[in-house]
């Protein structure tokens, strides 16, 4: 991916993110085992989108920046 236009690359990882977070929840709907989201809520008493945003906030900030060059 490393050869790939910068526009391609940060893309590709907003593209991630977003499927990270649905995959989440077709996880939970087919009673597959906690993810990551799901413990770090529970031991923070958060919600998803809080969780979501700490995990996953500052590498889609730094994917949309890239646009920005």
């Amino acid at each position: 991916m490393k050869g790939e236009p910068l526009i391609v690359r940060a893309s590709a990882v907003i593209g991630r993110l977003m499927d990270d977070m649905v995959g989440h929840e077709h996880g939970q709907e087919r009673g597959d085992v906690a993810s990551a989201l799901e413990c770090n809520m529970k031991q923070h008493g958060a919600s998803k989108q809080e969780c979501y945003m700490q995990q996953h906030g500052a590498s889609k900030q730094e994917a949309y920046a890239e646009f920005d060059k």
